[in-house]
């Protein structure tokens, strides 16, 4: 197997252009995208329907009656959306058997930006150990790991999960952004909310009253949920 990783949003800029049809893709954005969408599928949500712009969440949410329209910009929620981009938000009781359409400034884009991958695979600390288990089992050739980043910028908390994830395949072979990754989970593995808390991100949530956001996110491997993509929706995964 081998890892390539992107770490900037400008290089998932690119990914569209590429052929990626043999490619199996994991999306991160721990802070706070990727994490909300486990929870949400976590606590029954019936799909998470990711689009990159508000203008679409809009127009979507009024073609599918009865959708949630969840989201942030600037790291808060948007006016006359159902929810943020809070993971705590996303309770059994708020989301279960309801479809979302789901908008955020880096997540949701960089999984639109390989929706043409053969699988498109949602990750975030929370489901590594289950994240590792189904890809050991579909062993694909390639696998492309794809860290959204915070505006235009690399993102520390992204970096760490990637670099977790291939821990736990000790077997892939990593391009030089995957041992980089590699390094940072070295260094911060074993205290995932000391990574969390001193990043970009994590003090930005800290000081607007987002701070256990921060700690939830960081809670590796608390989810046994491997949500995919297909055809522009995210569900639980088939079978590898």
């Amino acid at each position: 197997m081998k890892i390539e990783v992107v770490l900037t949003p400008a290089e998932i800029a690119l990914l569209p252009q590429r052929d990626l049809s043999q490619t199996h893709a994991v999306v991160f954005d721990v802070l706070r995208a990727t994490s909300v969408i486990i929870t949400a599928l976590q606590h029954g949500a019936a799909s998470i329907r990711p689009v990159a712009t508000l203008e679409e969440a809009w127009a979507t949410r009024g073609g599918r009656p009865g959708s949630l329209i969840a989201g942030e910009r600037d790291g808060l929620k948007v006016d006359g959306f159902d929810f943020g981009n809070s993971p705590l938000e996303y309770t059994r009781e708020a989301v279960a058997d309801r479809e979302i359409i789901h908008t955020t400034t880096n997540g949701t884009v960089a999984l639109r930006a390989v929706a043409e991958a053969r699988r498109v695979l949602v990750g975030a600390l929370l489901n590594l150990d289950a994240l590792a288990a189904f890809l050991r089992s579909a062993m694909p050739e390639h696998l492309l790991l794809v860290c959204a980043g915070s505006w235009r910028w690399f993102s520390l908390e992204d970096a760490l999960a990637a670099g977790g994830l291939m821990a736990r395949l000790p077997e892939a072979e990593p391009t030089d952004a995957g041992t980089v990754v590699g390094l940072i989970h070295e260094r911060y593995g074993m205290e995932p909310y000391k990574c969390l808390r001193s990043s970009t991100n994590g003090r930005r949530l800290v000081n607007i009253g987002l701070g256990e956001d921060v700690a939830f996110c960081s809670r590796t491997s608390s989810s046994a949920l491997v949500p995919e993509m297909r055809e522009g929706v995210i569900l639980p995964p088939l079978k590898s």
